[in-house]
Order: structure tokens, then C-alpha cells, then sequence
């Protein structure tokens, strides 16, 4: 074939990017032959492959040159809005509250830890957030990156995850120091023999009267030893709660996580058992504990179906279990639980619970109790036990399995349903996400409108509910200052240039004629309380690692809204702020509206529209920016971006 691309050397000449060259290769696959001219690419070490990325890469460096300034300013603007030291909000997680320090001018952040007082000791300390890491009394540095990274050749450098015992004595961690998404994962002892460190590159003892190794020594207070066993090139990996095990997942060459292995600590690994292997390309294997810590699950997944597996924890050397016979194009997810000292005698009612796609496409969660079976019982099927929340069946296509006649109704149609609990009656675009079970309560998180939502209810209610087959009593988890009291987030405000609902047959004029200044001009006369009513809410449970914990942790944020974190008391409701997002300057959430708008479409089905601007400066400029997402379920939620600012500030509607 004809060798049409320019010369490296003439590139500095060149008006064009350098074009890269075509080399015949043929490819073979399922019977099918055909041609691939750059082939030749693959060779990650090719001197040709090499000179032709340097050379688009000066390439666009010269035909952005004249942004250089812009992006200069750009970055310094960004960068002056973000408090780069600073901390988390303590979570405590069995004898330990965590944290993570971040301190001006490193890239990583520090992972700190300080013992609880007592065994019911749940709020969080009082901790200095400006100091230095490993400065306040009492604490203690487990993992600082930014020393780690430097370890590690001081280039690429990703945490891959970090399993701490139950005890707090033994902690393991993966590290990817090369980009390849192949993590080497590290046991470190903190109750060791401390004579030396062992270096994970090597396996040799680090000499003490090197500079790297006294700061690295200074920063850890010489607190541990990283032992021998180092499991390299995996994919991800668990600590169980005794320290004593490790299981792990391996990649294929594809990089497609396929195998999990059993490795006890202490002992070489080349020791290690396969428990567990799939060797079916379109499934995905991952390995983690029950939020119980009582069992380990292995999910092998693909995008239409699962096969799940568990041991208990007390037979870690037993065989793995399937939990559900899997069925091709429906999606599940199990979670093991147990209603504690709620049985006969004071005995534990062991529980499953399996979110499912089985008829309905907008899931249901179903719950086993597994009393009623013996451990010969599994695999189950996917649709045993009683449903106690289901979404909307309505405008699905298999939705008449659910309620006759569903499929030909609108999706925003609301929805009733006699098992669902109370505050998901009567909700449009209803669908279920999961269930989360802890100590002292029950978290359900769902959408409705679009928008995520969370409800929890305590675990004594849903102890009752369980026994007496009523639908469950979980309380709507709100927060001040968003829409009312209701899910319908498309509230008419009148005031507004932008109808909330614009027909098909129309939208194109209606959007053209906001774009004119005249009606831009409207947009920055909302008032203030106009532009409180119409935040649109983004909200979820986050930092709940801890089964025992007696509150719930939650997150929530708008466009215009700095994200807060906040703790709610299942039992009284009462809700306190841990923690809100800072930024540095002059920012006022005030000078900011935002609005959720329907759009009617070709089906005749409604399609949210979110929109945020700043309210005196959105006249000032036709600038629009649009972004959409919504394959694989995944949806573009309202949520609140420094970065954003930016653009606002200059007037784009975003």
C-alpha cells in the first residue's frame, strides 16, 4: 500500500498532522477475515510507534499555543478555589476512627486513624484539620502516598484498595505503580517484629541510614513491617476480618478478572488454592465479604446475568457455594444479613436478600428467610421469599408480568403497589436500587423523577414488618432548603423564561428562543427564595462502613449547593452536619439558580432536563454547554463541581 503520511522531519514544516502509517496485518476471528492497517500500534516498545506520538503531541502543543495563556489562568483560577489541606470527617470502623489528611502541594492524600475511647464512643473527634499529619496526639499514620509513590519509582502511582483486620493489627493494600490497572498487594503488620522494614521491591531490608528510608521511617514512626507474602499482578484482592486470609483475584490477558485464589498469611504464595474460575469471556469476577463480615461472596458477572457464591467465614478453607441459579438476560445482586437475637430463643433470623430483574425491569427486592431452608437448599431460585419493594412497571416492555396492561402506560405515570412501603406509593419513573441491612437499621436506596433517593427505618421496625408481612416502614431521608416535601421536582415557578415541560413538536423553537437575550435576561431575575425552592436535590447514604454504627451517614448537593455530609438518627430523625465542601474566595450559592425542565419526546415520554447559571451573569453571553449520558443505567446526577464555577462565572448556561 502506498505510503501517503508525512516524514518526522518534515513535521516542523508541516500544516497537517503527521499521519500514521498503514501496514497490511490480517486478522482472524469467529471465521471472519479482515484487515487491520494498524496493527502495528500494539508494539507498546516500537521506536516508530514512539516518534509518532511525540510528534501528534507537538503537533497539538503548536495549534494550542495561543490558549497557553487562558489555560494558565484557567488552572490558577481552579486551583485557587480548593483548601488543599485539609481532612475527612472520621469514620469509625471497629476499634479505630479513620481519616484521610490531604496537605498543600502533595498529590496524595494520608491515611490516618486514632483508637476509639470506648466501645460506645460514635461521634466523631475534634480533630485540628490544618495540622500536619502524624502531629496531633494520638494519631497515628498508616499509609502516606505521597512517601509510597516515591518508594515505587516515584512515578505512576494508584492505591488499589485497603483491608484492615479486625483488630487493627494487620492491614493489606494494593499498589499499581505502572498504569496498567495490574495491582501488587502488600500485608503490613503493625504489631511485628520491628528490626527492619521488608522492601516490597526486592524483598531485601531496607538500610536505615538511607535518606529515602529515615524520612520514610520518621513519617511512620517506625509502626510496622511489611511481610513477604506479596500477591503481584492481581486484580483485587480482601483481608478477612481475622488477618488470617487473603482472597484474591487474577487476570487473564485480556486483563479480564477470571480466577480467585485462597492465600493464608505467613505462607509462600505459591501455596495459594484456586477456589474459583470462570472461564466464559463475558463474565466479570470479583470477591468481597458480607456487610456482616460473616461470609465471602464471589460475583461472577457479564452485562445480562450473575453467578454468585458464598462461604462462611468461620470455614475459610470450605468450598464455595452458588447462591442462585442463574438465569440468561436477568440481573441480580444477593446480600446476606441477620436480624440479631430476633428469633425463637433469642436466636438470629439469618437472612438474604436479592434485588432482581426477573419480571420487572425497574427491580425488585425480595427477601429469604433462611430458617426455612437447610444448607442442601442452595442453589435458590431467583423469586423465592416475599417482595417488600418493587419499581415501576409502567412503559416496560415486559411490565404486563407485573400489572396488566403496564407496558402501554406512560412511565411517568405514578405508581401503586400494596407491598411497597408507604413513601413509594404514588411515585413516577419509580425504580429500585438496593438495600442496605446494618446493626440498628435498614437503608433503601431508589430512584423517582430521575432523581437518587434514600430511606432508612430502624432495624427493630423492620424486625416487626418482617414478621408480620407488612410493608416495611421506612422514613424518607430530606434535607432543607430543596423542593418541599414531594418527589416531583418539575414545580412550576412561573417567574421562570423556560416552561418545565416543552412538546416535541416545539422544543426546537422554544430552545432557540432562550437562547435570545431577552429571555436569558429573565433568567437572572430569580429571587432568592425562587432560587432555593428550585435546587434540585442529589442524595445518598455514603461513609457507612461500620456494621455496629448507630447512624446513618449521608451526602447531599445540588448544582448551585456545596456538598454536605450529615449523620441522621434512625430513631428520632434528628440529623446533624459533620462536615460541608469548602471553597476558597468569594463564592456565594445564593448568586446561582438551577432547574429541572421536562422535555416531551418523540415517544411521548418525558426527559428530565437539568440546568444551573448564575443569575447576573447568564445575559451576558449565548454560551451553552450540553452533556448527556444514559446508557447502562447510568445517570447524569445534579451534582456540585468546583470546576463548574468557571464556566458559570462567565455567563454559559450549564
Amino acid at each position: 500500500m502506498e505510503d501517503n503520511s508525512l516524514k518526522v522531519g518534515d513535521f516542523n514544516t508541516a500544516k497537517k498532522p503527521l499521519l500514521a502509517k498503514r501496514i497490511d496485518y490480517v486478522r482472524k476471528f469467529h471465521n471472519d477475515v479482515f484487515v487491520d492497517e494498524y496493527a502495528w500500534m500494539s508494539n507498546a516498545k516500537s521506536k516508530e510507534l514512539r516518534e509518532y506520538i511525540d510528534a501528534q503531541n507537538e503537533y497539538t502543543s503548536k495549534r494550542v499555543s495561543s490558549l497557553e495563556p487562558l489555560r494558565k489562568h484557567l488552572f490558577s483560577e481552579l486551583k485557587s478555589r480548593i483548601q488543599e489541606t485539609d481532612m475527612s470527617v472520621p469514620t469509625r470502623v471497629d476499634g479505630y476512627w479513620y481519616y484521610v489528611r490531604t496537605e498543600e502541594g502533595k498529590q496524595y492524600g494520608v491515611q490516618c486513624r486514632m483508637k476509639i475511647k470506648s466501645e460506645d464512643d460514635w461521634n466523631p473527634p475534634v480533630i485540628d484539620e490544618r495540622a500536619h499529619a502524624g502531629q496531633t496526639p494520638c494519631e497515628e499514620v498508616i499509609f502516606d502516598a505521597n512517601i509510597e509513590a516515591n518508594r515505587f519509582n516515584g512515578g505512576f502511582f494508584q492505591l488499589g484498595g485497603m483491608d484492615i483486620s479486625l483488630d487493627g493489627k494487620r492491614m493489606l493494600f494494593g499498589v499499581d505503580s505502572k498504569g496498567d490497572e495490574r495491582f501488587d498487594f502488600y500485608i503490613r503488620d503493625f504489631c511485628a517484629d520491628k528490626s527492619g522494614d521488608f522492601d516490597c521491591k526486592n524483598g531485601e531490608n531496607i538500610e536505615e541510614n538511607g535518606s529515602e528510608s529515615a524520612d520514610y521511617n520518621t513519617r511512620y514512626n517506625n509502626s510496622f513491617v511489611t511481610l513477604s507474602d506479596c500477591i503481584k499482578g492481581i486484580s483485587s484482592a480482601l483481608l478477612t476480618p481475622d488477618g488470617k486470609w487473603v482472597f484474591y483475584v487474577t487476570l487473564d490477558s485480556a486483563w479480564r478478572p477470571y480466577q480467585v485464589f485462597r492465600h493464608k498469611v505467613g505462607t509462600s504464595v505459591e501455596n495459594d488454592v484456586k477456589v474459583f474460575e470462570d472461564l466464559d469471556e463475558r463474565f466479570f469476577v470479583s470477591v468481597y465479604e458480607s456487610f456482616d463480615e460473616r461470609s465471602v461472596i464471589i460475583n461472577s458477572s457479564s452485562k445480562t446475568t450473575s453467578r454468585v457464591l458464598m462461604l462462611p467465614l468461620s470455614t475459610p478453607e470450605g468450598d464455595f457455594r452458588m447462591v442462585l441459579k442463574p438465569i440468561e438476560n436477568v440481573e441480580y445482586d444477593v446480600s446476606f444479613a441477620c436480624f440479631e437475637n430476633a428469633g425463637q430463643d433469642g436466636k438470629d433470623i439469618p437472612l438474604m436478600f436479592v434485588s432482581h430483574n426477573l419480571k420487572n425491569p425497574n427491580f425488585q427486592i425480595d427477601v429469604i428467610d433462611l430458617r426455612k431452608y437447610s444448607a442442601d437448599s442452595m442453589p435458590f431460585n431467583i423469586g423465592e421469599g416475599y417482595c417488600i419493594a418493587q419499581g415501576s412497571p409502567y412503559g416496560c416492555k415486559n411490565g404486563d408480568l407485573i400489572e396488566k396492561g403496564a407496558s402501554k402506560k406512560a412511565i411517568s405515570a405514578p405508581y401503586y403497589n400494596s407491598q411497597n412501603p408507604k413513601i413509594l406509593q404514588g411515585l413516577r419513573g419509580l425504580s429500585v436500587d438496593g438495600l442496605s441491612v446494618y446493626k440498628n437499621y435498614v437503608a433503601l436506596s431508589f430512584r423517582a423523577n430521575g432523581l437518587p433517593q434514600l430511606a432508612v427505618m430502624t432495624k427493630s421496625n423492620a424486625v416487626e414488618d418482617f414478621k408480620t408481612g407488612c410493608p416495611w416502614r421506612f422514613r424518607l431521608v430530606k434535607e432543607d432548603g430543596f423542593v418541599g416535601d414531594s418527589f416531583d421536582c418539575a414545580v412550576s415557578c412561573d417567574s421562570l423564561a423556560l416552561n418545565d415541560s416543552l412538546e416535541a413538536s416545539d422544543s426546537c423553537a422554544k430552545v432557540a428562543s432562550f437562547r435570545s437575550t431577552s429571555a436569558r435576561k429573565e433568567l437572572s431575575k430569580i429571587s432568592l427564595e425562587q432560587a432555593k425552592n428550585s435546587r434540585i436535590s442529589l442524595i445518598g447514604a455514603t461513609g457507612n462502613p461500620c456494621y455496629e454504627a448507630p447512624k446513618i451517614r449521608y451526602s447531599c448537593s445540588s448544582y448551585a449547593t456545596l456538598g454536605a455530609l450529615k449523620e441522621l438518627d434512625p430513631a428520632t430523625g434528628e440529623s446533624v452536619l459533620l462536615k460541608r465542601g469548602k471553597i476558597l474566595g468569594d463564592f456565594n450559592e445564593n448568586d446561582y439558580a438551577e432547574k429541572r425542565v421536562w422535555v416531551k419526546v418523540r415517544d411521548g415520554e418525558s426527559v428530565p432536563v437539568s440546568l444551573v447559571w448564575k443569575k447576573d451573569a447568564v445575559a451576558k453571553t449565548n454560551a451553552m454547554f450540553i452533556t448527556a449520558y444514559g446508557a447502562y443505567e447510568i445517570s447524569s446526577d445534579p451534582y456540585f463541581s468546583v470546576a463548574r464555577l468557571s464556566m458559570l462565572d462567565r455567563g454559559v448556561l450549564f
